[in-house]
C-alpha cells in the first residue's frame, strides 16, 4: 500500500489535476460574484448578471439593482453553477487528501465530483441563453441582439468549465493501471 501511495504522490498529473480543480473553482466563484455576464454599449452602459444588473451613465456613478422579476432560467443557471462549484470544491479537497491517505479512494471521489461539476456546468450553459428574450435584453431565446455582447463573467465561467474538463481528464488518467495505454 505504501508503494501505491508513493506512486500517486509522485504522479505529476495528480498535482496538475489538483491545481486545475482549484483554479476552475476560483473562476466559477468569481463569475458568480460579478454582474458582467452580458454588456451593452450605448450612452448608458448596462451590465447584466444572473441575479443583479448595473447601469452606468457617462458622468455618473454606477447603479446596481435586482431586476423585477428575476428570470427563472437565470435562477436555474445560478443554482446549476453553485452545484458545479460545490462539486469542484469536493474534487479539489479529495485530490489534496489523496496526497496523505487512501489515494485511490480519494481519487475516485475527485473523479466523481468533477463529473458532477461538468454535468451541471453543461446544464448551466444550455439554460443561460434561453432567457435572452427578456424585456431588459430584447432578443429572443438563444439569440443575443446586436446591442449586447458577452461579458467577462461568462468568459470566466467558460474557462472554469474547460478547466474542469481538463482536470477531470487528468484525474482519470491517474487512476488507470500503468500497463494500459
Amino acid at each position: 500500500m505504501e508503494t501505491a501511495r508513493r506512486r500517486v504522490r509522485r504522479e505529476p498529473l495528480n498535482y496538475i489535476s489538483t491545481c486545475l480543480f482549484g483554479c476552475a473553482d476560483m473562476f466559477g466563484m468569481l463569475s458568480l460574484a460579478l454582474p458582467y455576464w452580458l454588456t451593452s454599449s450605448s450612452d448608458a452602459t448596462m451590465h447584466i448578471g444572473l441575479l443583479r444588473s448595473c447601469v452606468e451613465v457617462i458622468g455618473r456613478s454606477q447603479v446596481c439593482y435586482t431586476p423585477d422579476p428575476v428570470q427563472p432560467e437565470w435562477i436555474l443557471t445560478f443554482l446549476f453553477i453553485v452545484i458545479g462549484i460545490i462539486g469542484l470544491t469536493i474534487a479539489a479537497i479529495a485530490n489534496i487528501t489523496s496526497f496523505f491517505k487512501s489515494p485511490y479512494e480519494a481519487q475516485t471521489v475527485a473523479r466523481f465530483a468533477g463529473l458532477i461539476a461538468i454535468i451541471f456546468f453543461n446544464l448551466a450553459q444550455i439554460v443561460f441563453p434561453s432567457a435572452f428574450g427578456q424585456p431588459q435584453i430584447g432578443g429572443s431565446a438563444f439569440q443575443l441582439p446586436d446591442n449586447f455582447k458577452i461579458g467577462s463573467c461568462y468568459v470566466l465561467f467558460c474557462i472554469s468549465h474547460w478547466l474542469t474538463v481538463i482536470s477531470e481528464l487528468c484525474a482519470a488518467k491517474i487512476c488507470r493501471p500503468r500497463w494500459q495505454f
